[in-house]
């Protein structure tokens, strides 16, 4: 389930294959009015079978990694049984053009990517 602002979505698993199925639609109004309500995005997921929690390490790394291309998102939390195990954050500032590396290979080997500019955001100032 993603719940964010005022909407949620839940995915689901029909008649237990493996085609994923999606649902959405509006939450209810907020119980208590303030802004803190429905700023955060939520995800919970539930699996299909028991699994160990994965190595908090680990999943951070992948959120690193992810967070460098989202272009709205900047920090991100793990939270387990109300204990915040990681926050990930990300500085956002001035655009720095810094030209494609030597030796970089700009177009995929199949053509299917192409590098056109590498850019740098520094701190704000």
């Amino acid at each position: 389930m993603v719940t964010s602002g005022t909407q949620w979505m839940g995915f689901y698993f029909k008649d237990g294959t493996d085609q994923l199925f999606v649902r959405r639609g509006n939450l209810p109004p907020p119980t208590d009015p303030t802004p803190s309500t429905t700023q955060w995005t939520e995800f919970s997921m539930p699996l299909r079978e028991p699994s160990p929690m994965p190595n908090a390490f680990d999943l951070t790394r992948f959120l690193v990694t992810s967070l460098t291309f989202m272009r709205t998102l900047s920090e991100v939390s793990i939270w387990f049984d109300d204990v915040r195990l990681s926050v990930v954050s990300k500085a956002t500032g001035n655009e720095k053009s810094l030209g494609l590396p030597r030796g970089l290979r700009p177009k995929s080997s199949s053509g299917m990517m192409t590098a056109t500019k590498v850019t740098s955001k520094g701190q704000r100032a």
